[in-house]
C-alpha cells in the first residue's frame, strides 16, 4: 500500500472521512441494544418545538441571512410538514402576512419586506419596461422559497395570498433571460459576485408556474435546449426571448460525460443540478432527451463507503446530498413507474432486461402527467 504521504490531498482527506466514520459505526455496534435504539429514535417532539421556535424568531447570528428569509420559512415548514405535524392557526397567519410584505408590487418575492422597492418599481417599469425584473430585488430563489411554504400551509389565505400572474413575468425573464445573464457574467469571470447556475434558475421557475398553474408552451420554449445544449452562442430576439442556435455539439452539453447534469455547459456533473435538470425535463416534459442510463449509473456512483452520498466526483461526503442525490432516486423511481420500466435488479445482475431504462422508456404521456401532478404538489397540505 501507498505510504501516506504519497497519496493526494483528495486520498488523504478521503482516508481519514473513512476512519472517523468507521470509528463512529463500531462505537455504535459495541453499544447495548437499548442504547441503540435510542440513539436510533427520532426525536419529533424536540424536533417540532425547535422548529416551531425559529419561525418566531432567529437570534441575531441569523442576520446573514437577512436576504434570505422565504428559505428559513420554507426550510422550517417543509420540515415540520415531513413530521407530519401543523403549524397553529396564529403562527400561520403571522407567516402568510410576512411572506406577504416579501412580494414585490409587481410579482415575485424578495429576500425580506422591504427590499422589493414600489417606487423603485414604478420607475423601472414606465421607463425600462424590458429589464424591470433584473433590476429590482424579487428574484426566483426567494419566490421559489416563498410560493412553497405558502402552499405548504395550504388554505384559502395562503393561496389567495400569491400573486400568480403578475409572477409568471419574473418567472419568464429569469428563466430565460437569466440564463443568458450567467454565462455573460461567468464568461467576463466575474468572481466577486454569485451567479446562481441557469440549470438552478430552470428549475426553480418551472416548479413554481407548475404550482401556480400558470406554465405553458411559451415558459418552457427552449428550456430542455438549454438543459441539453445551451451555451453563450445565444441571441436575444425581439420579443426579448432566449433563442438557441440549433446544431450545438455535445461539448457544449449540460448532461456531461459521466451522465450527470452541471450547472452550466462545460461544468462538472454535480448532485445538485443533477437533481434540478432532472426535475425541470421531467415537468415539462422532455425528460426523455436525457441519457437517463448513464445519469443513473453517475448518481448511484456517488454513494461512498461511509453509506453516504458526495456532490462529485472524488469529494468528500456531505449530508446535504443524501437529499440531492436520495431526490434524484425518488424522481427515477416514480418515472419508472409511469413509465412502465421494470426496477433495476442489484447484485450480480441476474434476470435483468437487456434494456436500458432509457430505452426501454415509452413515451406514455398519461403516466408522465401523473408524475408531473406528483412533483409539482408534492410535500404540501393542499392543492391550488
Amino acid at each position: 500500500m501507498e505510504s501516506f504521504r504519497s497519496l493526494t490531498v483528495t486520498q488523504r482527506d478521503q482516508i481519514l472521512v473513512e476512519q472517523q466514520v468507521f470509528d463512529i459505526f463500531k462505537t455504535f455496534y459495541n453499544l447495548p441494544r437499548s442504547s441503540q435504539s435510542f440513539m436510533l429514535e427520532l426525536q419529533r417532539e424536540k424536533h417540532v418545538e425547535y422548529l416551531t421556535k425559529g419561525l418566531t424568531g432567529l437570534g441575531p447570528s441569523f442576520c446573514v441571512l437577512d436576504a434570505n428569509r422565504p428559505w428559513i420559512c420554507y426550510w422550517i415548514l417543509h420540515s415540520i410538514a415531513l413530521l407530519d405535524e401543523f403549524v397553529d392557526p396564529e403562527l400561520e397567519d403571522n407567516t402568510i402576512d410576512f411572506l406577504s410584505r416579501c412580494q414585490g408590487p409587481n410579482g415575485g418575492y424578495a429576500g425580506g419586506p422591504g427590499q422589493a422597492s414600489k417606487i423603485l418599481d414604478m420607475i423601472i417599469v414606465k421607463l425600462l419596461p424590458t429589464i424591470f425584473c433584473m433590476l429590482t430585488m424579487p428574484h426566483l430563489a426567494t419566490t421559489y422559497a416563498a410560493v412553497n411554504s405558502l402552499v405548504t400551509l395550504g388554505g384559502d389565505k395562503a393561496l389567495s395570498s400569491i400573486n400568480r400572474w403578475s409572477s409568471y413575468a419574473i418567472i419568464e425573464f429569469e428563466v430565460f433571460i437569466g440564463s443568458y445573464l450567467t454565462e455573460v457574467c461567468n464568461f467576463l469571470q466575474r468572481k466577486t459576485i454569485h451567479v446562481f447556475a441557469a440549470n438552478e434558475r430552470c428549475q426553480w421557475g418551472i416548479q413554481v408556474a407548475s404550482l401556480l398553474n400558470i406554465l405553458d408552451d411559451e415558459l418552457v420554449q427552449n428550456v430542455g435546449n438549454y438543459i441539453l445544449r445551451s451555451s453563450s452562442l445565444s441571441v436575444v430576439s425581439n420579443c426579448g426571448k432566449l433563442e438557441c442556435f440549433s446544431g450545438l455539439s455535445d461539448a457544449l452539453c449540460c448532461q456531461t460525460y459521466e451522465g450527470g447534469i452541471s450547472g452550466e455547459p462545460g461544468s462538472e456533473a454535480h448532485g445538485g443540478y443533477t437533481f434540478c435538470g432532472l426535475a425541470t425535463m421531467i415537468l415539462i416534459n422532455e425528460v426523455d432527451r436525457l441519457d437517463l442510463s448513464s445519469l443513473t449509473d453517475w448518481v448511484v456512483f456517488r454513494q461512498g463507503v461511509e453509506g453516504g452520498f458526495q456532490g462529485r466526483t472524488n469529494k468528500l461526503v456531505d449530508g446535504c446530498y443524501s437529499f440531492w442525490q436520495g431526490g434524484i432516486f425518488a424522481l427515477l423511481k416514480r418515472l419508472n413507474s409511469t413509465k412502465g420500466v421494470k426496477p433495476i435488479p442489484l447484485g450480480d445482475g441476474e434476470g435483468s432486461d437487456e434494456e436500458s431504462p432509457q430505452t426501454t422508456a415509452s413515451s406514455d404521456a398519461a403516466g408522465e402527467e401523473g408524475l408531473n401532478e406528483d412533483l409539482s404538489l408534492g410535500g404540501s397540505h393542499s392543492e391550488i
